[in-house]
């Protein structure tokens, strides 16, 4: 499984968007979120949870899961 996300903050507003995909490459879900008042590295935490949640829901299959994000912390 693959997940890729992307949080951010503009403005006063923080925002986050993930996609998740099968060994395969087929998008399985994707997402976007507003998050508030949070700053830019909370987004990239709280949108990165929200697909975590989002591929257990859908039950993706156990195993091996790739995380692409632009976050050092996350």
């Amino acid at each position: 499984m693959l997940i890729i996300c992307d949080g951010g903050r503009r403005r006063d507003v923080a925002y986050g968007s993930f996609k998740i995909f099968d060994d395969s490459g087929n998008l399985l879900d994707h997402g976007q979120r507003i998050f508030g008042d949070n700053t830019s590295n909370s987004a990239e935490y709280l949108i990165l949870y929200s697909a975590l949640l989002r591929a257990k829901v859908i039950k993706v299959r156990k195993g091996h899961v790739t995380i692409l994000s632009d976050s050092d912390l996350v």
